[in-house]
């Protein structure tokens, strides 16, 4: 029995029953439209959600079409286009294993994309042959009340900021929060189960000789070589685990519906930092012309790579992150944005043989605490922006960004930081939890 909590989320996510006839008759139409153009070349797919059952309100609608194997990809992947143009209202170009098409048809969004047509994942060409054999699986395995388990663990993951693989959130896919529902059984028990889970924890529901080294690892039973979970980066993990943990304690709507964030006006972002005591540091430059799956890895390489060498020169970094949108933005709050003009160097015992050589090359600067030879040395650097330039011209931040950043540069501290971009400094600074906002 649902509690009260889940019936009115049910109330609220859960799709009417004239929208959800109207997401089929276009789901549907697009298929059949497919189909009078396939020509017996390829056979279109209607998979994810919308087949089966366990789609939110305002899904996408994802056809795949299926080829038969001696198709040679570059074919298939040309007249996946060609169509995805012809039919997809705003079509964009995407690329996963095979470039496809991501538009609007009738007022949904839309994925058309290439595959093979596979009994088994032992003949798989590319990754997302796979699709069709998952979409058959849950649909099969996944029935009644339980398809409304999975609305739940999806309203919930989205609530928290977990749900999707993609390379933005690092979280949970949608055949995962499936297949979680059909190993536990019901939206309350994976919530019990995840309050256990311990990190690397490995959930099987077919046997596999594999091992996998992940945060998280829930073995396919699609294809038992596969982690579904391996998107599911530790942080994201934590999170879910953390959240499940709290709600089995005190269930309430602001795990599925959050507040939105009461936004702070530059003047209360200035007055925080001075409270804080710390420095903020901006890099902006502009957004080349990158799709997100490629994009956001190089820009969360960046990040960690400066926060990495500002750590090693001194710089005691609190927090790093990045925004993007139209451009690119990357922050660091730092304990103190200036520092010494020198530094202790410590130097070999002066029992070790090389206490000679470092005498040598220091001199007269040289002395002993306890039994080291010690020198203090001028720093190469004493303020972050200084720095942060010399890193960029000599790190490797991502081949796709490297260029924008040498050429586009901008880097504001403090007060200037926060108003060229308060909105943007306020989601950095914040920290709370969403379900307690």
């Amino acid at each position: 029995m649902r509690s009260d909590i889940e019936e009115e989320v049910l109330s609220r996510v859960k799709p009417s029953a004239s929208d959800t006839e109207k997401i089929l008759k276009a789901a549907d139409a697009l298929q059949r439209t497919l189909l009078s153009k396939a020509d017996e070349r390829f056979e279109p797919l209607l998979v994810g959600s919308v087949p089966k059952g366990t789609f939110l309100k305002n899904p996408d609608i994802d056809v795949f079409l299926m080829y038969p194997t001696d198709v040679p990809k570059e074919t298939m992947a040309e007249e996946t286009l060609e169509l995805g143009r012809e039919l997809l209202e705003e079509s964009v170009e995407k690329y996963a294993e095979h470039p496809y098409l991501n538009g609007k048809y009738m007022g949904y969004d839309a994925d058309i994309v290439p595959c093979y047509e596979i009994k088994d994942t032992d003949d798989m060409i590319s990754s997302v042959d796979r699709t069709p054999l998952h979409t058959e699986y849950i649909m099969k395995n996944l029935h009644g009340s339980k398809r409304d388990d999975v609305l739940l663990l999806k309203a919930f993951l989205k609530g928290i900021g977990a749900y999707g693989a993609h390379a933005q959130v690092k979280g949970f896919s949608g055949y995962l929060c499936e297949l979680m529902v059909l190993h536990y059984g019901d939206f309350e028990s994976v919530l019990k189960a995840a309050s256990r889970w311990q990190f690397n924890e490995t959930i099987e529901m077919v046997d596999t000789k594999k091992e996998f080294d992940e945060p998280l690892v829930f073995i396919d039973p699609v294809d038992p070589r596969r982690n579904v979970a391996s998107a599911v980066d530790e942080e994201t993990l934590a999170l879910f685990v953390f959240a499940a943990k709290t709600y089995i304690e005190s269930p309430k709507q602001s795990y599925f519906f959050p507040a939105e964030l009461e936004k702070r006006s530059t003047e209360e972002l200035i007055a925080t930092l001075r409270i804080r005591g710390t420095r903020l540091v901006m890099l902006s430059f502009p957004r080349p012309e990158l799709i997100d799956e490629n994009l956001y890895p190089q820009v969360e390489k960046a990040c960690r790579k400066l926060h990495e060498h500002l750590e090693l020169k001194d710089f005691c970094v609190l927090h790093s992150g990045y925004d993007i949108n139209h451009e690119i933005r990357l922050f660091f709050e730092l304990e103190h944005g200036e520092l010494s003009n020198i530094k202790k160097h410590r130097g070999p015992p002066v029992f070790h043989p090389n206490a000679a050589s470092f005498h040598a090359k220091y001199g007269k600067q040289v002395y002993i605490e306890g039994k080291r030879l010690m020198t203090d040395r001028e720093r190469e650097y004493t303020t972050v922006p200084a720095l942060l330039s010399h890193l960029i011209e000599n790190l490797d931040m991502g081949s796709d960004i490297n260029e924008t950043m040498l050429k586009e540069l901008t880097i504001v501290e403090g007060d200037e930081a926060v108003k060229t971009a308060p909105d943007a400094v306020d989601s950095f600074l914040d920290k709370s939890f969403s379900w307690e906002l």
